[in-house]
Order: C-alpha cells, then structure tokens, then sequence
C-alpha cells in the first residue's frame, strides 16, 4: 500500500497531525506498510532522541524508516 503525506509542521518533535494520524493508522492496520520514505533525516525529526523513539516504534510494526536523499543502514550501530 503506497501512501503520501503532506506535512508542514517543525520536525522538532513529532507531535504533528498529519504524522500523528498515519501512526495510528499503522497500528490499526498492521502489515500494510513495511517501509517508510521520507526526503531526509532532518525532515524525519530534528531530535535524535526522539528520532531513535520512533525508529523503535516503528520496528516494533514491522516498519523500515529511511531517507530518500540520506540512506542508512540502520543495522550498523554507527550510524
């Protein structure tokens, strides 16, 4: 399932509408989405520890987040 979110909030915390609803949705509708495309990291979030949260959060769905422009590979503690 493909779904495209428009948001123009901060990335400061993750406390945003759009973003807040698709959560939900996530979690009511597990297994319909195993990855997650947004442009870059700081677009994701720009807190680190509330980054890693939801990174958390969204494994623990089933979920890979990844930026389009900065791809990592979050397997590798380095990064």
């Amino acid at each position: 399932m493909r779904k495209v979110i428009y948001e123009d909030y901060s990335a400061k915390t993750f406390n945003r509408p759009e973003w807040n609803k698709y959560l939900l949705f996530l979690r009511k509708n597990k297994n319909t989405a195993d990855l997650v495309l947004f442009i870059k990291w700081d677009r994701f979030s720009r807190n680190a520890g509330d980054a890693y949260q939801m990174i958390s959060i969204l494994r623990k769905l089933g979920i890979e987040p990844q930026a389009v422009e900065q791809p990592l590979d979050l397997s590798v503690p380095e990064n």
